[in-house]
C-alpha cells in the first residue's frame, strides 16, 4: 500500500481518517518504486505494474486508492481470500469483448485514476482490474499472471509486456 502521505499529496481534500486506513505502507519501499516512476518517465521506459506495481503506478500519476474495496461498495469476497498471499482466488475480469479468468488477492483498488490512464479491463463488480497510460509505454494488471492458470488472464500481461519493451527499443 502506497504511504499515506503520498495519498494524501495525490488527493489533499480527503480526510485524514480516510486516509489513515491505508494499510500496511512501506515509506522506504514506496519511495524507491517513486523514484525508479519517475526515471523510466523521464526515459519513457516501459513499465509494467503487477498489483501493487499498479497501486503505485496510479499514485505517481496523481490517481487515488480504495484503502478498503468495501468502502467503494466492491465484493470483496471477489478479490480477497484468506489472509496469506497464497490465498489467490480466481475471478473474471472482462478486457474489451473477452472474460479472463485471473487470480488476485488484494483488499485496495484504483478510485480515481491517475493522469493519462486508461481502462482496459474491469471485474464483474466493475473495479479497475488493467490499464494503460495514454502516452507512455505503461500498463498494470491488478491481478498476478504469475499465479493465473494458463490462459489469456496469464498470457496477455506477457503479450504487453513483449508490446512495451519493443516500443522502448524503437
Amino acid at each position: 500500500a502506497p504511504d499515506p502521505a503520498l495519498v494524501r499529496a495525490a488527493e489533499p481534500e480527503r480526510d485524514a481518517l480516510e486516509l489513515a486506513l491505508v494499510r500496511a505502507a512501506e515509506p522506504e519501499r514506496d519511495a524507491l518504486e517513486l523514484a525508479l516512476l519517475a526515471r523510466a518517465r523521464q526515459r519513457r521506459l516501459p513499465v509494467l505494474g503487477i498489483c501493487r506495481g499498479l497501486e503505485v503506478l496510479n499514485v505517481f500519476l496523481g490517481g487515488t486508492l480504495w484503502s478498503d474495496l468495501a468502502e467503494g461498495g466492491y465484493a470483496v469476497a471477489t478479490h480477497s481470500g484468506g489472509t496469506g498471499d497464497e490465498d489467490h482466488l480466481p475471478h473474471k475480469v472482462a478486457h474489451g469483448g473477452t472474460r479472463l479468468t485471473v487470480m488476485s488477492h488484494h483488499h485496495q483498488g484504483l478510485r480515481r485514476l491517475g493522469d493519462g490512464l486508461k481502462v482496459t479491463a474491469r471485474s464483474t463488480d466493475e473495479l479497475v482490474e488493467a490499464v494503460r497510460h495514454a502516452m507512455l509505454p505503461w500498463r498494470g494488471v491488478q491481478w498476478h499472471p504469475e499465479r493465473t492458470p494458463p490462459g489469456a488472464g496469464r498470457t496477455l500481461p506477457q503479450a504487453w509486456l513483449r508490446e512495451l519493451l519493443a516500443q522502448g527499443a524503437g
